[in-house]
């Protein structure tokens, strides 16, 4: 692979590194992290004259909340949902 910089997603786990030279960036997950920290994970990308920084970010969301309004809406699968986004805690 020739590319220096290898964005990826869908495994759910946050990651930033370097393997063989090339920086691999998974910006985890909105809502079903599976790395232990079930905030909003996100990420930036900031571009400098010479190099791409990596950032990624956690944001706290209101977790209860959201369960309660799918309780509310009737949301299907709620126990696995529930267990989905309260896999962290």
């Amino acid at each position: 692979m020739k590319e220096q910089l290898i964005l990826c997603g869908h495994s759910h786990n946050s990651f930033i590194g370097e393997i063989d030279g090339k920086k691999i960036f998974n910006v985890g997950s909105v809502g079903n992290s599976l790395d232990g920290d079930n905030r909003i994970s996100y990420g930036i990308l900031e571009f400098l004259e010479n190099e791409v920084k990596l950032i990624n970010r956690r944001i706290e969301y209101p977790v209860n909340e959201i369960i309660d309004i799918s309780i509310k809406n009737k949301f299907p699968f709620i126990d696995e949902y529930e267990k989905c986004i309260l896999n962290a805690r």
